[in-house]
């Protein structure tokens, strides 16, 4: 299916108006329209994302009793423990939650589940296994909002609980201390997206300040909390919450930390990743460090990227970020043989009006298929939900479009499933083989309820049009200060019509998958390279007409010039 290109038409008014007020190009202004930022101060705010813009933790309805818990247990020398989930953004909270009680001289354990013999969340063993420790105060970190069985059960053993999630919640809240959730009923938290690094940095800093005796800081929590935005940035990254307001603060302040930061762990995962720290974006953190601390949780128990982000051992540190690195290529190994399979099992289909892939296998790996479950929603632009079956249940992966909230679908399936939790692009399941047919059927049914043709369309989202004569380093400059880039604030995508090849296509890449080529355009031509288009080689050779392009400018560290990141063709007749 071809993709649909789609160009913004920002509020000329708006841009008029942003561009007298701030001196920036109406190229720019417009940029800041198309993502919401329209009046003066939005865009001030936007462009200069400052701390002191930063909302009081306290403004979390149940914070003041998650801090008087916390403190009485550690007064009274009670086994405290963090349970955390097993992705990034569980590790980075769990992680920021251990470093900043041995910072105040306090002992507190964690727990990371296995993902492929306990799965998300609580579970009832393990609640069972931290009261046989001694534990009587649990927080978790990144799960246990849905978790209501478990809970009561850690009542029982007489375990108070600090639930610290930002997973999407309905109804009366669950049996704890204290929930801090921005997502739940009746919260009156003024910015919902943060990630649970986020919530997780907001519990700290009240305890910061508890243990300060006052709002000012200690010289040593202050730092503490500088540093701890660097692992704010890797979780809410690799999260994809969105990239707006406070997230957005706290991400472009965390990579200014990670930039500088001497954490052995970090410094450790970024030399093995081969990432340039004075360049450090997002895109580090999605593809480079992310995958890594995400493998150890993929494919065997969290617990070692943790200790990679605690240890003061500069040798264990680095023998833990190999071994990451390590499971990391076997993830991909992994990754690429389930997607093969799975694009298999799709072969021969007449999509017609089906609008959801729901599919199962044997042999999938747990903690790899929602990888995969986005690389097909990317290549068939369909709702996704991968099940990995083991005897007679399965735990399943759901990825989305973005006119399909998959964790609402799932609601909509309940009856149909063991457990589920999630987001509107991303979910987890757990179902029994028996019900995987009607599971199917009944999410079929959802999504053509809810799904329109045009939904099913894929869409290109363009910025503006951009002629290559007007592209120069000054360019680049205005055009990153709209950075960080991620979810909700996409790297500026534009359209360039009537190129023509400047020389022959090449495929580039150890198969040839992707395209390099010199484009063409108003005199000025530019190095071109378009990842996984290495198949359009020989058409565009062959073409005698212009070509428009999408694509993204950049300054190329590598060569020392400005290049595009080409990511669609359009051959013009």
């Amino acid at each position: 299916m071809e993709t649909q290109w789609v160009t913004a038409e920002p509020a000329a008014a708006s841009v008029e108006e942003l561009t007298r007020t701030f001196g920036i190009s109406p190229l720019i202004a417009g940029l800041l329209v198309a993502r919401g930022v329209t009046s003066p101060d939005d865009a001030r705010h936007f462009l200069n994302p400052s701390l002191d813009d930063l909302h009081d933790p306290h403004c979390f309805r149940q914070m003041d009793a998650a801090v008087a818990r916390i403190r009485r247990a550690l007064r009274e020398n009670e086994k405290v423990l963090v349970f955390g989930d097993y992705d990034v953004d569980g590790v980075t909270s769990t992680a920021m939650l251990l470093q900043f009680f041995r910072l105040s001289h306090f002992k507190v354990d964690c727990y990371a589940p296995n993902r492929v013999s306990e799965g998300y969340g609580l579970n009832t063993d393990a609640v069972e296994e931290i009261a046989r420790r001694g534990v009587t105060l649990l927080i978790t970190v990144d799960c246990g909002i849905n978790d209501v069985e478990e809970l009561k059960r850690a009542g029982e053993l007489g375990i108070d609980v600090v639930i610290v999630d930002h997973h999407e919640h309905s109804g009366p809240l669950p049996p704890a201390v204290a929930v801090l959730n921005a997502k739940s009923e009746g919260s009156a938290y003024p910015f919902r997206e943060l990630a649970a690094v986020g919530v997780t940095f907001k519990l700290v800093q009240a305890l910061a300040e508890d243990f300060s005796r006052s709002k000012k800081l200690s010289p040593e929590f202050r730092s503490f909390l500088n540093e701890a935005m660097g692992l704010v940035a890797l979780g809410s990254v690799s999260d994809v919450v969105p990239l707006l307001g406070e997230n957005r603060i706290l991400v472009s302040h965390g990579l200014k930390m990670l930039a500088r930061t001497q954490n052995p762990g970090l410094c450790a995962l970024m030399d093995v990743a081969k990432v340039n720290r004075e360049h450090m974006d997002t895109w580090h953190i999605a593809y480079n460090l992310g995958p890594r601390i995400n493998a150890a949780g993929r494919l065997k128990a969290a617990r070692a990227a943790v200790e990679l982000l605690t240890t003061e051992d500069t040798r264990r540190a680095w023998k833990i970020a190999k071994d990451l690195d390590g499971e990391n290529r076997a993830r991909r190994t992994i990754e690429r043989r389930i997607f093969t399979n799975a694009v298999e099992k799709l072969s021969g289909i007449e999509w017609g009006d089906k609008k959801v892939i729901v599919l199962a296998d044997e042999t999938w790996h747990p903690g790899v298929i929602g990888i995969v479950a986005a690389r097909l929603v990317e290549a068939y632009h369909r709702p996704t939900v991968l099940i990995a079956l083991e005897g007679e249940r399965g735990r399943g992966s759901a990825r989305s479009i973005p006119a399909y909230h998959i964790f609402g679908a799932l609601s909509a399936c309940e009856d149909k499933l063991i457990s589920f939790g999630g987001h509107s692009f991303a979910a987890g399941l757990e179902i029994y083989k028996s019900e995987i047919e009607s599971f199917r059927i009944a999410l079929a049914e959802d999504a053509k309820g809810k799904l329109t043709d045009d939904d099913m369309v894929p869409r290109l989202h363009i910025d503006a049009e951009l002629n290559f004569r007007d592209i120069n380093e000054p360019l680049l400059g205005e055009i990153r200060r709209l950075s960080p880039y991620g979810r909700g604030n996409p790297n500026p995508l534009f359209r360039a019509a009537r190129t023509r090849p400047a020389g022959v296509p090449r495929r580039i890449g150890n198969k040839g998958q992707h395209l390099s080529l010199y484009l063409k355009q108003s005199g000025v031509a530019f190095r071109a390279v378009a990842f996984g288009k290495g198949f359009m080689a020989d058409d565009i050779a062959k073409h005698q007409g212009e070509i428009a392009v999408a694509f993204r400018p950049k300054y190329s560290h590598y060569s020392g010039r400005i290049e595009l990141d080409i990511k669609d063709f359009k051959l013009e007749t």
